[in-house]
């Protein structure tokens, strides 16, 4: 893939991942951090990520990390597909992230790579850079992602109400936001993903399904608030991969 790149801005969680389509980006992960993108892929339609890690001033000279650099791809549920790793000395480095073609046939299949690609949607790609790399290198990495988006869109299956208000499918406005910029939660997260357990279950979408969701937001404005408790620490850069 050639062309010039783009700056991206990879958020630091699924909540604000930076909107990215088919076409060449560019970012900086220092040692440590965790960047999410997210992608929409249609049904149809299956996306390939090269994530390129550059060369970086040398911290120690002949180190490296092993499994230093990892990419991992996810679903619009948020559920795990595959990641690839690979070590990190400070030279050139690069790993791959895909899925296969999204179709509602996927659901039947024994492997998990494929069925977790059964709805078309916001799929989320994760480039990490492990913690060790900074003994390796002096400052951040500079990151070039070549993403392709392949194949034809194909129509939805016939769900029961707006399946797209759900998250299933990619519209215009989808296309439009894929701009590098990281983006905000959105309102309606307590929907969308009450919508991929059904989704994952084989069933329709209901109308009903809003009518639950008003309901729940007014028990909870009269809901007795719960006493305090203390948070873990955070990190910061969105759950760690399993290194």
């Amino acid at each position: 893939m050639t062309g010039t790149p783009k700056p991206a801005q990879g958020g630091t969680s699924f909540d604000n991942a930076a909107a990215i389509k088919s076409g060449i980006w560019n970012d900086k992960v220092l040692p440590g951090e965790t960047r999410f993108y997210k992608v929409p892929v249609d049904w149809g339609q299956h996306a390939v990520l090269f994530a390129d890690f550059a060369n970086a001033p040398a911290a120690k000279e002949n180190s490296y990390q092993s499994a230093g650099v990892r990419l991992d791809a996810y679903n619009p549920a948020r559920g795990h597909i595959d990641d690839d790793t690979e070590s990190y000395a400070g030279k050139q480095t690069s790993i791959t992230g895909q899925t296969v073609p999204v179709s509602y046939a996927n659901r039947f299949e024994s492997g998990g790579k494929v069925s977790a690609t059964r709805f078309a949607g916001w799929y989320y790609f994760a480039v990490s850079v492990h913690p060790g790399v900074k003994s390796v290198v002096d400052g951040p990495i500079g990151v070039t992602l070549r993403l392709d988006v392949k194949g034809t869109a194909a129509p939805s299956p016939g769900y029961d109400g707006d399946a797209g208000k759900a998250g299933f499918g990619v519209g215009g406005d989808d296309l439009a936001r894929a701009d590098g910029t990281a983006t905000g939660g959105t309102s309606d997260s307590t929907l969308r993903m009450v919508a991929f357990a059904a989704l994952g279950a084989g069933t329709v979408l209901l109308l009903s399904l809003g009518v639950w969701v008003v309901t729940a937001r007014r028990r909870s404005r009269v809901a007795a608030p719960l006493p305090p408790q203390a948070s873990p620490p955070q990190s910061g850069y969105g759950p760690p991969p399993a290194w």
